[in-house]
């Protein structure tokens, strides 16, 4: 059937026609709001997980910036109570030792 035979004067005037005409229309528009619906949820999922993952990001590099920044006051702190004492940093970078125990 075409579409000119559907909405066509004649089949409107059948009741059991009508009936059925409303079920389907009522069906087909609630079918395309679940469509609709379940769409928009996926899509407002992703976005949820993304955002969570960033989240985390920057929860890494809060706590990253706070050690940095701790490390750096303790280190000022202990250079200025060292300067009291004459004794300042070296221009030297640090060098580390490692030690092999023998048994």
């Amino acid at each position: 059937m075409s579409i000119k035979n559907i909405l066509n004067i004649q089949n409107l005037k059948n009741e059991g026609w009508i009936d059925i005409r409303s079920f389907i229309i009522t069906f087909t528009i609630y079918a395309l709001i679940c469509i609709w619906s379940a769409n928009s949820i996926q899509s407002k999922d992703q976005e949820l997980n993304i955002l969570t993952n960033k989240i985390q990001k920057l929860k890494v590099k809060l706590v990253l910036n706070k050690q940095k920044l701790l490390d750096k006051k303790r280190r000022s702190k202990v250079i200025e109570n060292a300067s009291l004492f004459g004794f300042f940093p070296s221009e030297d970078p640090v060098k580390t030792i490692k030690v092999n125990y023998e048994n």
